[in-house]
């Protein structure tokens, strides 16, 4: 609740934030399904957004990432090879955080929509709209990533 209370906070300094505040680390995953990839329509008016958050105290990245996927779409998601490792400063106004980014699968759970936004199933064939948090550039990198890979079955999970 303490890194909610900040957020909130910092949305309303947004780039006037003390510079003797630390970053926070950030999770997201992954998660595509038949050429779709699992995004949330933010409820913040922000767009779409990869599914993720911030880790709560003396949580793992995978524990993060299966409670964030989990309370933003209802699904269950096991995490798998690390993806990318984000930092650039510019990407949320409102904190600065690190994102670990991870390849996940579903492996449970029914999808729903939360408070944090409506589950979106985004095309990947399609062009990516602009997202988020800059995530519209990590989802560029996996289509080169998928791209790179696609002679074989599956992905490195």
């Amino acid at each position: 609740w303490i890194q909610e209370a900040i957020c909130r906070s910092l949305d309303r300094i947004g780039r006037w934030a003390p510079t003797w505040l630390h970053s926070m680390v950030g999770v997201a995953a992954l998660v595509e399904k038949y050429g779709h990839l699992l995004t949330i329509q933010r409820a913040d008016g922000r767009g779409l957004a990869l599914p993720g958050g911030l880790l709560h105290w003396r949580e793992s990245v995978e524990d993060g990432i299966f409670r964030e996927v989990l309370e933003e779409t209802g699904l269950a998601v096991e995490p798998g090879n690390l993806f990318k490792v984000r930092s650039e400063p510019e990407r949320d106004d409102r904190i600065g955080a690190v994102s670990i980014i991870h390849l996940a699968r579903i492996v449970g759970g029914h999808q729903r929509d939360s408070g944090e936004g409506q589950v979106y199933w985004m095309k990947l064939s399609q062009p990516i709209p602009r997202m988020a948090f800059h995530d519209d550039v990590v989802v560029r990198q996996f289509l080169r990533y998928r791209k790179s890979i696609r002679d074989r079955r599956h992905y490195e999970f």
